[in-house]
């Protein structure tokens, strides 16, 4: 309620500026709800983790009579695809040679094409231990898949999202089965490239290697894997040093 209202007082103070025609507003968050005080249900895990619960908000894009209301995308789309959204929006040229970590999804927004619902979006934690059941992970999604990987163990988690958006069952095993059924279903192979993209095993070759134990640097461009480095444990967070003031002088 108490966002319900601030979001409410900014939209007034807007619309007596006169300015909210010309003003997009978009709500949304970083990351899910803290489970000890949400329930994110029927999505798992919540802020923290890499499911679902962790990494899908919602969000509203609001501008009026230029964003229709009361439409609904299915588009995955991250937080770093604002910076050319806007600016596509907004008519501003992005800065020369400068290739933005995100894609523009104006289009989408704005109901005039398509955007690629197939290209990978990325994911990395790097906190181990907390409370809320934060491991050492990353993750890729492309269209229905995603693909986890626990840099503690080694182990991986594989999830259709559509058919399956509470990640109950861990897909990783039926890989050599779907592959195998995909072949079966089609003597010439056309079938299997024609559904690549539904093929577990396809995915995971494809997108394992941006999420394995030796891609773990990764820069500020919120999941772009650097050059490949040995595999370690995640380092401990640096201590806070106390802060020594002077004492005041005795007059």
């Amino acid at each position: 309620k108490v966002i319900d209202d601030g979001v409410g007082m900014i939209v007034e103070k807007l619309e007596e500026l006169g300015i909210a025609d010309n003003t997009i507003v978009i709500f949304t968050s970083d990351n899910g709800g803290s489970p000890q005080v949400t329930d994110n249900g029927p999505l798992r895990g919540g802020k923290g983790t890499l499911y679902e619960g962790g990494t899908r908000e919602p969000m509203i894009v609001w501008q009026p009579g230029r964003i229709c209301g009361g439409r609904v995308s299915e588009l995955p789309t991250n937080n770093y695809d604002f910076y050319p959204t806007l600016c596509q929006l907004t008519g501003t040229p992005l800065p020369e040679g400068f290739e933005p970590d995100g894609t523009s999804i104006a289009d989408e927004l704005l109901g005039t094409g398509k955007c690629d619902a197939e290209r990978p979006l990325y994911w990395y934690f790097k906190i181990q231990g907390r409370k809320n059941g934060g491991r050492w992970c990353s993750s890729v999604r492309a269209g229905d898949w995603k693909l986890i990987e626990f840099h503690d163990t080694g182990e991986k988690e594989l999830y259709n999202l559509r058919e399956d958006p509470g990640e109950t069952r861990n897909r990783i095993g039926d890989a050599p089965e779907r592959r195998n059924a995909s072949q079966n279903n089609s003597p010439t192979g056309a079938g299997k490239r024609k559904n690549k993209h539904r093929n577990p095993d396809f995915f995971i070759k494809k997108h394992s290697s941006c999420i394995s134990n030796n891609s773990n640097n990764f820069n500020g461009s919120f999941g772009s894997p650097q050059s490949p480095s040995p595999s370690r444990a995640p380092s401990r967070r640096p201590r806070k040093r106390r802060i020594r003031y002077p004492r005041p002088r005795s007059s």
